[in-house]
């Protein structure tokens, strides 16, 4: 593959990365406004199912972005192979692809990768295990006021 095509088939994977990063987010931000906003505390058979299909969300989001993310820094290093080719020593493009390498890129995404995915599972865990909680805090309220609002 020439530089270009490298370069394109990085930034193509990188848009896939962006698209799972997206997915987390909004997963994430779904969870936790559902805990606090929902009128009653959780049963904990739905604590049960919800910590269920969150892991399951979480494990397959974790390996997808994980598996984008090893295509993205194999280009990156491909590119960088190219420095020495008479083709490419000159390319500022190529130039900055070596220089990511140096800097430590990919442990540095790999490490973000694992710690937002752990602190999330730590978060979303909480916020399940003390939704009650939390509702009370986030709306100033108690549920029972809450409940009485809706007979």
């Amino acid at each position: 593959m020439t530089a270009y095509e490298l370069f394109d088939f990085m930034i193509s994977t990188g848009n896939r990365i962006d698209v799972q990063w997206g997915l987390f987010i909004t997963v994430h931000l779904a969870i936790l406004g559902g805990v606090i906003y929902v009128d009653r505390p959780l049963r904990p058979l739905e604590k049960i199912g919800a910590m269920i299909v969150y892991v399951g969300f979480a494990v397959i989001n974790f390996f997808v972005t994980k598996n984008q993310l090893d295509f993205y820094i194999a280009a990156n290093e491909e590119i960088s192979r190219l420095a020495v080719d008479s083709c490419c020593r000159d390319n500022i493009l190529v130039a900055h692809a070596v220089s990511r390498l140096d800097g430590a890129f990919s442990a540095l995404a790999k490490n973000t990768l694992i710690g937002s995915h752990f602190t999330m599972a730590v978060i979303v865990t909480l916020s399940v295990i003390f939704d009650k909680e939390l509702t009370v805090r986030w709306r100033g309220r108690t549920l029972e006021t809450n409940n009485d609002e809706h007979s």
